[in-house]
């Protein structure tokens, strides 16, 4: 979610550009609004046009095949949560101690490979 709150605040400055959310279910609304994303995306229920764009997207879509770096991984898992408690000061607390956890991680990952 933190890398959905990153893409949306990119989006936003584009003119007319937003993060649209189709079709979350409502755990994930719910988390979303919990983490105070909803300020930043639009968040649509299952409205009949929105369904049928979303299916024919979704038709298209392939699994990505890249190779993933473990560091890269750790680091983009921090980054998200930092960008997370950037929109909802609130998260802070929430994160802290998968902040700290992800902190030690990266920083172990990174002077290991070198």
């Amino acid at each position: 979610m933190g890398t959905m709150a990153g893409i949306a605040m990119k989006l936003m400055k584009i003119p007319g550009g937003k993060l649209e959310v189709v079709n979350p279910g409502n755990k994930n609304r719910s988390a979303l609004e919990d983490l105070g994303l909803d300020v930043l995306m639009e968040i649509d229920s299952e409205s009949t046009d929105r369904k049928i764009q979303f299916d024919e997207i979704e038709g298209k879509l392939r699994p990505c095949s890249l190779p993933v770096e473990k560091i890269g991984t750790a680091r983009h898992v921090l980054d998200s949560h930092k960008k997370l408690c950037e929109v909802d000061e609130n998260n802070t607390q929430k994160f802290g101690t998968v902040l700290e956890f992800l902190e030690a991680e990266v920083k172990a990952k990174e002077s290991s490979n070198g």
